[in-house]
């Protein structure tokens, strides 16, 4: 591995004591106030505004996520891997503790673990395929049943049916 100054291992990132890529990134902890740091705030925006404002595009006109439905699945999935990996990062990521950075990578993860910033990058993983599977369904239900009320001979013993379904 090529030696580098200590300006640019302070300024960048901190290397604790490594032979190979998998000791690197088993020891790798990035300063919070280096340009690596910064450099990879700037790649995980790309997927927030992407989640931001296309997926609000892609809701109102239908037309749009149908004839590029390819596209958006790609670029969903690769928003999920980048944030997949900002969690790895996180983890990796110092503090200031008493004006000195900490570089214990199992403080690193308690840290983090106990922070809103955790919870909110759990949540933003979670498959919300799944959840757009659950409200097809629930929107399937619905249409059944305003279709099951307009056919049936007694409309108003069916709603009493189904009022007392939603009591129970």
């Amino acid at each position: 591995m090529p030696s580098l100054s200590n300006s640019f291992l302070f300024n960048t990132f901190l290397l604790l004591s490594t032979d190979s890529l998998s000791g690197i990134l088993r020891t790798f902890v990035l300063n919070p106030s280096g340009n690596l740091y910064y450099n990879w705030l700037f790649v995980i925006s790309v997927p927030v505004f992407y989640n931001l404002c296309l997926l609000i595009c892609r809701a109102c006109f239908d037309e749009l996520q149908i004839k590029y439905i390819t596209t958006w699945l790609i670029c969903d999935y690769l928003s999920d891997a980048i944030y997949l990996l900002d969690i790895w990062v996180r983890f990796h990521t110092g503090f200031l503790e008493q004006g000195l950075i900490v570089c214990d990578l199992q403080r690193l993860k308690e840290n983090y673990v106990k922070t809103l910033y955790f919870k909110l990058d759990v949540v933003s993983v979670l498959p919300t395929d799944l959840g757009y599977l659950k409200v097809r369904f629930l929107y399937f239900l619905c249409f059944f049943f305003a279709e099951a009320q307009e056919n049936t001979s007694s409309p108003v013993t069916y709603l009493i049916g189904l009022c007392s379904i939603d009591i129970c």
